[in-house]
């Protein structure tokens, strides 16, 4: 996407697991994105967070009863 002149890519995650293992009392809510240095540049990576006016962090969960 494109904002002001300025590109924009989004990032998805497939955190079925650990969210399970949230939920089973098997892990912290803590979560640890870190950047591969022979994969990206993190100097290039702005992760904003939840409070971000524009572009925060979001969670969306969808989940079956078994």
């Amino acid at each position: 996407e494109e904002d002001n002149g300025m590109v924009i890519r989004k990032y998805a995650f497939n955190l079925s697991q650990h969210v399970q293992k949230i939920i089973d009392g098997n892990a912290t809510t803590v979560l640890r994105l870190i950047a591969q240095p022979k994969l990206t540049n993190p100097q290039r990576v702005c992760i904003y967070g939840p409070n971000h006016t524009v572009m925060s962090a979001k969670l969306k969960v969808t989940y079956t009863k078994n």
